[in-house]
């Protein structure tokens, strides 16, 4: 498989178990006045890395391929700021290792194997 971009691109990656802590969170301070937080780590990672990661897990042992194709809508860097989320006592504590692994018992058992 060839993946888009460049694989240098940077995302700010957080485990869906801390993202559903938070909307939970967030439904209990829930007012007009509540600020807009992020779900974020404040962590860039790189894609090709993330990519790397899922590739050794699963025994797939050689480099991602990119296209090295930029578009223009999709950003270069991303990290978010995780200061309001924090400011309701939230903080990300899954790895991103272990959210990876997560991630891929949950799509082996939902694919069937």
């Amino acid at each position: 498989a060839t993946f888009l971009g460049s694989g240098s691109e940077t995302r700010d990656w957080v485990a869906v178990a801390d993202a559903a802590r938070l909307l939970l969170l967030a439904g209990s301070v829930a007012s007009p006045e509540t600020p807009t937080a992020n779900g974020a780590t404040g962590v860039e990672v790189s894609v090709e890395a993330v990519v790397t990661q899922l590739f050794d897990a699963l025994g797939v042992f050689r480099a991602p391929v990119f296209d090295g194709i930029a578009l223009p809508a999709v950003p270069v860097r991303y990290a978010g700021d995780p200061g309001p989320a924090q400011g309701w006592g939230w903080q990300p504590r899954v790895p991103l290792a272990e959210g990876i692994d997560d991630y891929l018992r949950w799509y082996a058992a939902e694919a069937g194997g």
